[in-house]
């Protein structure tokens, strides 16, 4: 009778460490991939839920750039994002929440929003979005009183793609410090383009 041969137990352990290390590899592997694809949901769902989740009571815009950076944010993710109709009107309220009280009596709530709604879909209907939103740094702000009180003026300028191509659209903001030193939006208007 042949005798069996037997292995030695160095190399039934070495063997088992391989076949271990493959399969931790291989379930990395796996992870990661399943990852990548959440992370990119995550990402879109990220700025406007930033929005949103912002405490405004105690993180609120501190100065006049600040205030017109997240105004643009809010129309970016108005503009480009898939939203429910539920988002969309919560980031319409978040953006009133940014406007003056002189502002927000001439612009009733249901008058704004059927406004930014049909922004939104003249965008749709054009393929465009917004690509960036740019405000002027801080030495560009002009002062100026009005009713005897302070206001200042800031330019910001949207980068628009439609299709290939890259259009600016420049507007003024005119804001002022309400009766708690918050800077709010008192109005703006779209002006010519500048020199860059």
């Amino acid at each position: 009778m042949a005798a069996k041969k037997q292995r030695s137990p160095v190399l039934t352990v070495v063997i088992m460490i391989l076949i271990a290390g493959i399969i931790v590899g291989v379930y990395f592997m796996l992870n990661r991939s399943s990852d990548d694809g959440k992370n990119e949901v995550d990402a879109k769902e990220t700025e406007c839920q930033s929005i949103l989740g912002r405490d405004m009571t105690n993180d609120y815009p501190g100065t006049v750039r600040e205030l017109l950076k997240y105004y643009g944010r809010i129309q970016k993710c108005m503009i480009n994002d898939t939203l429910t109709d539920e988002e969309f009107e919560s980031l319409v309220q978040r953006l009133r929440e940014l406007f003056d009280e002189q502002l927000l009596a001439a612009n009733p709530y249901d008058f704004h929003l059927a406004a930014l709604r049909a922004e939104r879909k003249s965008y749709e209907s054009s393929d465009s979005k917004i690509n960036s939103c740019t405000v002027d740094s801080n030495d560009s702000i002009k002062k100026r009183t009005i009713d005897g009180r302070e206001c200042s003026v800031l330019s910001l300028y949207f980068t628009v793609k439609t299709g290939t191509e890259f259009n600016r659209s420049y507007e003024d903001f005119l804001c002022r410090a309400d009766e708690g030193g918050k800077w709010k939006i008192l109005g703006w208007q779209q002006t010519e383009n500048k020199k860059d």
